[in-house]
């Protein structure tokens, strides 16, 4: 903020006023010498989040949704995560449920890290299924059987049960 008699690095003539933005009692905000009030405070914060709203909100949680199912598939949590991205898993966490949006550098750097192609999570899908904890520990286990054969016994016996 300006004082009043600093020009400010922006101007080249008369001194930048200094303007601090109030609630009054009416609940109108306002700026401090300014000749009326912005509008009502309602008004103003309804404003700002139009103003923050996403292109494609559902993208962020399909994102988010098929982050948190590939995480699990490989046994990483949140916090293993976020330590590999130098994030906290408070940001692992929002960005899986669609809070915060994915950047493409942030989803290259997390395909990278989850040794994943990037069409994974953005090749059209029908709705992402969701796989309960039972299913992650019997697609790891699978995921540790080096024998092709036994591999194809297990599928045989699955398909069989189905």
């Amino acid at each position: 903020m300006f004082d009043n008699r600093d020009p400010g690095p922006h101007r080249d003539g008369p001194m930048c006023p200094k303007w601090t933005i109030f609630l009054n009692a009416s609940g109108r905000l306002g700026l401090q010498g300014a000749v009326r009030p912005i509008e009502n405070a309602a008004a103003a914060m309804s404003k700002l989040r139009k103003a923050r709203q996403r292109v494609n909100p559902g993208l962020d949680a399909r994102l988010g949704s098929l982050l948190r199912q590939r995480r699990q598939e490989l046994g990483l949590s949140q916090s293993v995560l976020g330590k590999k991205l130098d994030l906290t898993f408070q940001q692992i966490q929002k960005y899986e449920h669609g809070t915060n949006q994915l950047t493409v550098s942030r989803l290259l750097q997390i395909c990278r890290i989850l040794n994943t192609p990037i069409d994974y999570f953005l090749a059209p899908q029908a709705a992402p299924f969701h796989y309960k904890p039972l299913d992650y520990r019997l697609m790891r286990a699978l995921h540790g059987i080096r024998n092709e054969r036994a591999k194809q016994v297990l599928l045989s016996l699955a398909r069989c049960l189905t």
